[in-house]
């Protein structure tokens, strides 16, 4: 699969991110950022096993809200992008897979969080039967997940060793006066906020991305990553937005997730975005880099930087063949469970779930 394929939501009310990743330092996950109990009006935490139908729940309410005029915004699997994490309507109701490795408990149960148990649906005598292989499955794809995550471990100190290799010869006064020229035109904001939505991750299928925050662009700016450096011009936009008072929607690196690789301003619309291809302009973060002091020692440098992003990439290769292997596990136990489910009783409640969740929306 190619590493650039992107996933394309066709809705126009409907906006795509990722709410978690497997990044350098195991399971990143976002939730908390995201599904906030505390600026939203209710949390819907499915509970179930793999092929239960959380997912398929999940988008059903979506499409239902979006038939209805609602915007969706949906928050993909960071390891399986044809499955959903969540989806979030109107910005004030959430569905949530809240099982491992993202738990999620109520905090507030009945009064801001309600459960959903798909395992209400399954025929738990023939799971029964099936314990053993289901165990065996489990086991490996635990096993397959923790080599995966070695081998992004790896991967993540090799990243900040390049980055902080070609750290020294960036022009930090330059760069910031780049970016506050960069968002000198855009209008300051209400009130500055940052909401997290992540457009890339590395999962069972790949390296793959999000198209997102090129589709949401009025305005687009593909920042070059020369040196791995466009994080740092994105961090300077961020601190931007900061002063601005601008709200601001913000993706992070999967791998080194402390690294921003793209931001959108929402009241205006204009977008960075690391590495993009087709935009309106382009920040060519060469520019910022000066070599003219100690040449030898760049050059040495430079030839460092080199064999690590190559050592990198062979890295997440490896990491993507254990999510892989992963996979298969992974969707066989869905298979099974999948054929213990009662999903035409799961559809009538999922029908009588949306309409509930819609009208709760309009009554507030």
């Amino acid at each position: 699969m190619d590493e650039n394929e992107h996933v394309r939501i066709k809705n126009e009310r409907t906006r795509a991110f990722f709410a978690a990743a497997n990044s350098g330092e195991g399971f990143k996950s976002f939730y908390r950022e995201i599904f906030s109990p505390e600026k939203l009006l209710r949390r819907y935490l499915i509970k179930g096993g793999a092929g239960s139908g959380k997912s398929t729940l999940m988008r059903r309410v979506a499409e239902y809200a979006s038939e209805h005029g609602h915007r969706v915004e949906y928050y993909y699997c960071s390891s399986d992008y044809t499955s959903l994490d969540g989806i979030v309507i109107d910005g004030r109701v959430a569905l949530v897979d809240s099982t491992a490795p993202h738990i999620l408990e109520p905090e507030l149960a009945g009064a801001t969080d309600e459960i959903v148990d798909t395992g209400l649906f399954w025929d738990s005598r023939a799971l029964s039967a099936q314990k053993d292989r289901i165990a065996e499955l489990s086991a490996r794809k635990g096993e397959c997940y923790r080599g995966a995550y070695r081998y992004l471990e790896a991967a993540l100190a090799l990243d900040r060793r390049s980055r902080e290799l070609m750290c020294r010869y960036v022009k930090s006064d330059k760069l910031r006066r780049a970016a506050a020229r960069a968002v000198a035109s855009i209008p300051d904001g209400s009130g500055y906020s940052l909401e997290v939505g992540i457009r890339s991750s590395v999962g069972m299928k790949g390296r793959y991305s999000l198209d997102t925050y090129e589709k949401e662009a009025k305005r687009l700016v593909s920042v070059s990553d020369c040196y791995c450096a466009g994080g740092l011009f994105i961090s300077a936009l961020i601190d931007e937005a900061r002063r601005k008072g601008c709200r601001v929607r913000v993706s992070f690196d999967p791998v080194s997730t402390d690294v921003p690789d793209a931001v959108l301003f929402e009241e205006s619309g204009t977008c960075f975005v690391v590495g993009v291809g087709e935009a309106e302009s382009k920040i060519n973060m060469k520019r910022f880099f000066s070599f003219s002091h100690s040449s030898a020692q760049a050059r040495v440098a430079r030839a460092e930087f080199r064999a690590d992003r190559r050592l990198y990439d062979g890295l997440l290769e490896y990491a993507c063949e254990r999510l892989a292997e992963a996979g298969e596990a992974h969707f066989e136990l869905e298979r099974i469970y999948g054929e213990c489910m009662d999903f035409e009783a799961e559809s009538r409640y999922c029908e009588s779930l949306a309409a509930r969740v819609l009208d709760m929306i309009e009554e507030k």
